[in-house]
């Protein structure tokens, strides 16, 4: 039996069932209904229990499906874990018949682990960062909502961490200004303190890109100067935030931004290790620099890879280790932004280069100067957006930079039709005298479809045999653009759509595991080159990063 709560616009209750593989949906033949939420899909996830643990797998939802505000395909679970589908929230609380093994870990508790104190009433369990655990809590005195933020046991026993902490909220309690979230610290009766903040309904600038994706250009640079605003604020009072990322945004109703406290303790590096790497992608080059100064131009680093992070969708350095992430910070290993978003002006990307220089003094100077620059780069894209759709011509022209282009007379017109229509009755006229007779009837026939492409799909017996064949001749990401376009044209339910997919993956599948046979009886057989050959191809199905290439490049290579 397997047991959750559920929180959605219907309230909060707990459900069991009694089942260790079941489908959550909101209509149909599902195992745990979840109806009133138009943003699950029919059979959203499925969760079972594998040998050592628990499995949520997404089905092809629409909207996708969250755990922890991480966006993921197939992952295990623990207790506490927090599964976000379209507006609902399942607090996975695990098998509630299990009992643990002698000597096994403690599960992670959801319950708040120690007293907070007469004045709150600590509720669910909402995620864990790099530095604090989070639940949502609700305050006596006035019925307030409030976020209750614990450091993690490593922090802990961080020498002056505490100090800091208490430092830093002391004066940020102080401080009011609308991008700036407000914050204190309250101490507990059994020692030490926790963080108290509102609680955001709208959540945080990352869980909106989970969902979303990459932002439109003027909602991102509005997210943008809000927070480089309240980064003023602080670097008035001398402070360094150091921890500007979309985690550390909170969003309002309205999608305001307000950067949350107390910044990042300058021990953070050394702290968090590997299991810390992914809060690193948004740190500038002086974090990793042993001699490094950390100070405002690296704020304005992390405010470049904000506003990279809200265009492309992706934060400029990604990286599982520690180290990964270092090397590609210190060597400026990413491209420019229009690499990955050709429509984005050359103006905005540039900008963005500029923020993420490596040497701190080729960096906008200060707060006031990124403002000054992302509201002339605002007031471009106002205008441009006012002006209607982009019109392009010529190759001297920028992708992204609208051209005024003067209209055409109507005799203009009309003589231009007129020559066109002129030169394709001359074209037909000489391909009939040049041909034959045969030739000309077998236009009209179906050695017209042969020759120019196969017939479209009209059944689903057809699509599934057209999918096959793709997949025949390794033509992998064809089909599945092809599975895609037949969605898009509405040709394909979703359902068909999904069985779609899988017979590719199943495809590509076996084909890589008989390549990868092929691969080691070359190897066997002394005959490298063809081996290879066959490495080569293996890396153009599954990507060189994927495990299968690694594996077999290892035994190809020897090593």
């Amino acid at each position: 039996m397997v047991a959750f709560i559920i929180e959605n616009n219907e309230g909060i209750r707990r459900v069991e069932v009694r089942k260790t593989d079941l489908i959550v949906g909101r209509e149909g033949e599902v195992d745990l209904l979840l109806s009133g939420d138009d943003k699950i899909s029919r059979r959203h996830v499925r969760i079972l229990r594998g040998k050592e643990s628990w499995i949520v797998e997404d089905l092809g939802s629409a909207n996708g499906t969250l755990v922890n505000a991480e966006r993921v395909k197939k992952k295990r679970i623990e207790r506490g874990d927090v599964l976000t589908l379209g507006d609902t929230t399942l607090t996975f609380l695990g098998d509630e018949e299990a009992t643990p093994k002698p000597g096994a870990a403690p599960e992670r508790a959801t319950e708040f682990p120690c007293d907070p104190g007469p004045a709150f009433l600590p509720g669910r369990f909402l995620g864990s960062g790099a530095t604090h655990r989070v639940w949502a809590a609700r305050r006596k005195k006035d019925g307030a909502d409030v976020a209750l933020r614990l450091p993690r046991e490593i922090w802990k026993t961080c020498e002056g961490f505490e100090a800091w902490v208490a430092d830093r909220t002391r004066l940020w309690a102080r401080l009011e200004h609308p991008h700036l979230q407000p914050l204190e610290r309250v101490a507990l009766p059994a020692g030490g303190g926790m963080l108290v903040e509102p609680l955001m309904r709208e959540g945080t600038l990352a869980q909106r890109l989970a969902v979303e994706g990459r932002q439109d250009i003027l909602p991102a640079l509005d997210i943008v100067r809000g927070t480089a605003q309240a980064l003023g604020v602080l670097h008035a009072l001398g402070w360094t935030h150091g921890g500007v990322r979309p985690s550390a945004i909170r969003l309002d109703l309205d999608g305001r931004p307000k950067l949350a406290g107390p910044g990042r303790h300058p021990g953070f590096l050394a702290v968090v290790g590997d299991g810390g790497a992914g809060a690193l992608h948004d740190s500038a080059p002086e974090w990793f620099e042993p001699d490094g100064v950390v100070g405002k131009a690296s704020d304005i680093w992390s405010l470049g890879a904000l506003l990279h992070e809200l265009l492309i969708g992706r934060p400029p350095a990604e990286g599982k280790t520690l180290e990964a992430v270092a090397a590609r910070v210190r060597k400026g290993l990413y491209k420019p932004p229009r690499e990955f978003r050709p429509d984005l002006p050359r103006a905005i990307s540039d900008f963005i280069e500029a923020c993420l220089a490596r040497d701190p003094k080729e960096r906008p100077a200060c707060v006031e100067d990124f403002l000054e620059r992302l509201g002339e780069l605002q007031a471009k894209a106002r205008e441009r957006k006012s002006k209607g759709p982009i019109r392009m011509e010529g190759r001297e022209r920028e992708l992204g930079e609208r051209q005024d282009v003067p209209k055409k007379s109507l005799r203009h017109r009309v003589m231009s039709w007129s020559l066109t229509v002129v030169i394709g009755v001359i074209l037909n006229v000489g391909l009939y005298l040049y041909l034959t007779k045969d030739q000309v009837d077998s236009l009209s026939g179906s050695e017209t479809a042969s020759q120019f492409g196969p017939p479209p799909a009209r059944s689903a017996e057809g699509r599934r045999q057209e999918i096959l064949d793709l997949c025949s001749r390794d033509l992998y990401e064809k089909a599945n653009e092809r599975v895609r376009v037949w969605q898009s044209q509405r040709d394909v339910m979703p359902d068909e759509a999904r069985s779609l997919r899988q017979q590719i993956q199943r495809s590509l599948e076996a084909r890589v595991a008989r390549l990868s046979q092929d691969i080691s009886a070359l190897v066997e057989n002394g005959d490298r080159q063809r081996a290879h050959e066959g490495l080569a191809l293996l890396e153009r199905l599954v990507g060189r990063d994927a495990p299968a290439s690694r594996r077999m490049r290892r035994l190809v290579e020897g090593r």
